[in-house]
């Protein structure tokens, strides 16, 4: 009953720390997701194709717009509407964290229920229940996801990147499941199970040949939810490859006493990986002209300096606190025992403990790794990867990261423990609230945690208002895409893609005309082009037929517009008129 009503109480406060960022004005890459889900469902999939994404993720969430009452709409508007659902994913992986790392887990791979005899569980291994220690670390670990500055980001963000973070705790939930749980000998003698890869397995000449393998299909669906994170956005396989890679071995290694075991985990990460590469090729094949196109990302997926590893991610709080904090009180704690007692002492049964802090350290080599070989990646091969974005799914592993530190800190008594335990998940939260800003925002009285400042809703409301029939407004989104494009755009679906800002949740109406400009927009619509043989450019009786330029673009030239025009700012859009 404590643990239900953690769960509740962090999916309640990661519901209430984003909740307030959902009213927001959509962004210009949110827009992209509103366009996509604004005509039909099979303009879904193309639409998705030419922004560079993968459709899954926005075939939800048109189901979602239209399962949606309309009355629910009216009242809380377009954006938190469809954010929600970024809410929900995000606090939902914030509540399940409480439970992966406190949870119902299970002492020996081969799984028994659980008798009225303690020691006889103990004995043969079976179900234990979440103790005060590992429910702090649970708490710890939800509430760091629930109010972590990236977390609220991508959790208020109409975007893939919740559904990442929500199907990579689906993915650790499974994969710690795995690590506990296994293949049972079935021997020979009635009820004798015993824990496969243990000495007293290998030794027991009851065990016969044949080994149930209940397992092959955890693991293969644990795969299986790394093929959909993939199948959601693939940038999720720079985190989840390696950690799936490090689970494999460690699993291979886990059960390498026992070679029917041992072999049919063996053919089942083999199979799955077969898998991998078709698909990989197939990927590969089918995607070139995303890698002769990697330049157009180079403005904002780019390394600056080796101290972006430091500034990617909290790794103090969520790190360097918790591991200190737990190697700190293991000696006190070793320390103060001998001088009690004359000779430290293990505590009986700690096996939990040590497996919290094994897959701790696998998780969190896997997380350093990864980020480490993108960052080599983006700074000396060329490839565009260094962004949060292409990361999120460190997220809830750091998280989880930090509380099995946590819950597997161990002083000399069970309060002393607690005390500890509590006073470290206050350090962690408290180091992250600090340095990310948080408690100063909430002491100004300000609730909103997540800004984009894209005020893109009022910037169109106000063109809407301000033009007359017929006017022609230019649209300058300041997407990568426009590099390529010249100032006129001659390809009628690039068009049509480069203006999606306006023909969302967000629309101008029939009444004007939007041209979606390439590259160069600014200049051309404020100081027209050289004229041709004719005397005049295309390009310049274009520009001076149009009343209206809104850009999220910054230059120069706003600090000194010519006669006759006028700037007006909303957020980081701005709207140009002239006369």
């Amino acid at each position: 009953m404590i643990r239900f009503a953690a769960l509740v109480s962090v999916f309640v406060v990661a519901v209430a720390v984003r909740w307030p960022s959902c009213g927001e004005s959509f962004w210009v890459d949110e827009l992209h997701s509103a366009w996509c889900i604004a005509g039909t469902l099979g303009q879904v999939g193309e639409r998705a194709a030419i922004g560079n994404q993968q459709p899954a993720y926005f075939i939800a969430l048109y189901l979602w717009r239209h399962l949606v009452p309309a009355s629910l709409v009216a009242v809380y508007g377009i954006e938190a509407t469809l954010r929600a659902t970024s809410v929900l994913m995000t606090s939902l992986s914030a509540a399940w964290l409480v439970a992966i790392v406190s949870g119902t887990g299970i002492r020996s791979r081969a799984w028994r229920p659980p008798s009225r005899n303690p020691s006889s569980d103990a004995a043969r291994g079976g179900r234990f229940s979440p103790t005060r220690n590992t429910l702090v670390g649970g708490i710890a670990a939800g509430l760091a996801f629930a109010l972590q500055r990236d977390a609220i980001f991508f959790g208020t963000e109409l975007r893939p990147y919740a559904a990442i973070m929500l199907i990579t705790t689906a993915a650790l939930a499974l994969a710690r499941h795995l690590t506990l749980t296994g293949y049972s000998i079935e021997a020979e003698t009635p009820g004798n199970t015993l824990p496969i890869g243990s000495d007293a397995a290998s030794r027991n000449p009851a065990s016969p040949e044949f080994v149930q393998p209940r397992g092959c299909w955890g693991r293969a669906a644990l795969h299986g939810l790394v093929m959909f994170a993939a199948a959601v956005h693939v940038t999720s396989l720079i985190v989840l490859a390696p950690q799936l890679m490090v689970f494999a071995i460690y699993d291979l290694w886990r059960h390498r006493a026992h070679a029917p075991s041992r072999r049919a985990i063996g053919i089942t990460h083999v199979a799955a990986g077969v898998i991998w590469i078709v698909g990989a090729v197939l990927w590969i094949w089918s995607h070139g002209e995303l890698w002769q196109s990697r330049d157009n990302w180079n403005s904002f997926a780019i390394t600056q300096g080796w101290g972006d590893l430091w500034r990617m991610w909290p790794w103090g709080a969520l790190v360097i606190v918790p591991v200190v904090g737990w190697a700190v009180a293991a000696r006190l704690g070793a320390s103060i025992s001998w001088l009690r007692r004359g000779a430290f002492q293990e505590p009986r049964d700690d096996s939990g403990r040590r497996r919290d802090l094994l897959m701790a350290g696998l998780v969190l080599a896997g997380v350093i790794g990864s980020t480490v070989v993108c960052y080599l990646l983006s700074a000396y091969a060329g490839v565009p990867l260094w962004h949060r974005r292409y990361l999120v799914a460190s997220l809830p592993l750091l998280c989880a990261v930090m509380g099995w530190f946590i819950g597997a800190t161990r002083c000399f008594s069970q309060s002393a423990t607690l005390v500890v335990q509590i006073a470290m998940a206050s350090a962690c939260l408290a180091l992250l609230l600090t340095a990310q800003g948080a408690l100063a925002t909430w002491g100004r009285g300000v609730s909103q945690l997540a800004r984009r400042g894209e005020d893109w809703r009022s910037a169109v409301a106000w063109v809407r208002d301000a033009a007359d029939d017929d006017d022609q407004v230019w649209i300058d989104a300041g997407l990568i895409e426009q590099n390529t494009q010249p100032t006129l755009v001659a390809d009628p679906k690039v068009e049509e893609y480069l203006r999606y800002v306006t023909a969302g949740p967000y629309r101008l109406g029939e009444r004007v005309h939007c041209v979606a400009a390439g590259r160069d927009a600014i200049a051309a619509w404020l100081a027209p082009s050289a004229p041709d043989d004719s005397g005049h450019s295309s390009t310049d009786l274009i520009a001076s037929q149009s009343r209206f330029l809104i850009t999220r673009r910054q230059s120069h030239r706003f600090n000194r517009l010519p006669v006759g025009i006028k700037g007006y700012r909303f957020g980081r859009v701005t709207v140009l008129t002239r006369r």
